[in-house]
């Protein structure tokens, strides 16, 4: 069947800003509607700046112990790499072979 031939029926034409003499640089910043007035609470008062408290070294306690724990967490993901990076390594240098010849396994 050729579609360009069915009938579509009435051709229905929808309005557009062009049928209402819409002009891009006459548009007003006000729309043409009137909405309803609703009314707006006062803006609530400015904040002051938030502020970071201010942390003497006493509070924070023993520096020595944060850089020992961050030495240990280095230490472990260094570890956990080298662990993968060796696995992957014996996977890498193991025989392959063609996938065709292993299907006829």
């Amino acid at each position: 069947m050729d579609y360009r031939q069915q009938d579509q029926g009435p051709i229905v034409h929808y309005p557009t800003n062009q049928d209402a003499g819409y002009h891009p640089l006459k548009a007003s910043p006000i729309p043409t509607q009137s909405y309803p007035q609703t009314s707006y609470s006062p803006a609530p008062p400015p904040r002051p700046p938030f502020m970071m408290p201010q942390y003497n070294p006493r509070d924070v306690g023993d520096t020595s112990q944060i850089k020992k724990g961050k030495q240990s967490m280095a230490d472990l993901k260094l570890r956990r790499l080298t662990e993968l990076n060796n696995r992957l390594r014996e996977d890498l240098e193991r025989e392959r072979i063609p996938v065709s010849s292993a299907a006829k396994r």
